[in-house]
């Protein structure tokens, strides 16, 4: 007796499987290619009512070939992460670290006290505490009661 493949009652059946399992294999050769995930370098932001924390990994960067800008509520990373064997005209066998220039630009919910901010690079990562510029914060106002 031959058995049909799919049975239309069989509810397990999922078209769309192989269509999944083909976009994550594409995902994945494309951010192979570039070396690298969708945005670089990483980051990771909090932020509270006073203070804006932010974390950007940068291994293998001087801290001379990157730049930290601060313009109201816009916070931007800049720089190059240059490659070591390229002035040795050596061939990449196989390259998952990426090089050259970035920019990495967040913006945040409030305008920051640029004259205030705290930066400090240690171990390729870059904390930057940035306060919240005080005109912006909410104010609690008396009511007087007749």
């Amino acid at each position: 007796m031959i058995r049909p493949m799919w049975n239309r009652w069989d509810w397990s059946f999922d078209p769309f499987a192989e269509l999944r399992l083909m976009e994550r294999q594409m995902n994945r050769l494309f951010r192979d290619v570039h070396g690298r995930g969708t945005d670089y370098p990483a980051l990771n932001y909090w932020s509270n009512e006073n203070e804006a924390l932010l974390e950007v990994e940068l291994p293998g960067v001087s801290a001379d070939d990157f730049e930290l800008t601060v313009t109201d509520d816009v916070v931007t990373v800049t720089g190059e992460r240059k490659d070591p064997h390229e002035a040795e005209n050596a061939t990449a066998h196989r390259q998952e670290r990426a090089f050259g220039k970035f920019s990495r630009t967040l913006q945040l919910p409030f305008a920051v006290d640029a004259d205030n901010v705290a930066a400090r690079y240690e171990n390729g990562v870059l904390r930057v505490t940035l306060p919240r510029r005080e005109s912006t914060k909410s104010k609690r106002i008396a009511i007087q009661a007749a």
